[in-house]
């Protein structure tokens, strides 16, 4: 099937920048064993939620973007613009248009469907998980009562993390955010082991309980995205 991908790329953020200096960090392993891993939020906070309406989220609140808590995990579920060719539909029994629908590339279902010059553009919706509870390599960190860290291993074995915060009707998304001078200095963990390559530092980090209760979770949480519960 010639399927042509046009949007829907996701990036995980650990960056960090003081006075044009930017540096990437992660966490190592060892400094999350020490925290409280649950393995889901409480079901009081299981929802949909939509992106808050101001004007930073129009163009993600126009595209169907939303996040969902449920028995599954934590994830962000938006609609991906997908195209397929005319001659594939034509060529391919599997696939059918009838009436601005298209038939086959969701099983046992249609999607509506818009031609555009030798392609057909439809909408799907796909899943980009914060938090999977079936892969053992995420962690899911209860910080207190409303507020919870979620830890996805990366591609060099290290890990990144999300910060949710629970609030009345609604949620927020966190990133953590250090500098290399003042308060929210990565000096202050003690543990950490600094990598430079092409120029660019990279810090592997490993703190105390401690200092992730006084100061990572404390200090160090910037807001990025604000939702709405929605009530269906």
């Amino acid at each position: 099937m010639k399927i042509l991908l046009v949007l829907g790329i996701v990036t995980s953020a650990f960056w960090g920048m003081t006075q044009g200096e930017v540096f990437s960090f992660y966490f190592d392993k060892q400094g999350i064993l020490n925290l409280n891993s649950v393995q889901s939020i409480p079901t009081q906070f299981y929802g949909k939620y939509e992106l808050s309406d101001i004007p930073k989220h129009e163009v993600r609140r126009a595209a169907g973007e939303y996040l969902k808590i449920d028995e599954s995990g934590i994830y962000i579920e938006k609609n991906r613009l997908i195209s397929i060719s005319r001659d594939e539909v034509r060529e391919n029994s599997k696939y059918r248009v009838n009436k601005g629908w298209l038939h086959g590339v969701v099983e046992n279902d249609s999607v509506p469907c818009a031609l555009d010059g030798d392609n057909y553009f439809f909408l799907v919706p796909a899943k980009t998980f914060l938090f999977d509870k079936i892969v053992s390599s995420n962690k899911l960190i209860m910080v207190n009562k409303e507020t919870y860290a979620m830890f996805s291993v990366e591609d060099n074995g290290y890990f990144s993390v999300v910060v949710i915060k629970m609030k009345a009707g609604g949620l927020s998304l966190n990133d953590i955010s250090f500098t290399l001078k003042d308060e929210k200095s990565i000096e202050k963990i003690e543990k950490r082991k600094e990598q430079t390559d092409k120029g660019l530092k990279t810090f592997i980090l490993t703190p105390s309980k401690e200092e992730w209760e006084s100061f990572v979770f404390k200090i160090c949480l910037e807001q990025y995205d604000d939702y709405l519960k929605i009530t269906e």
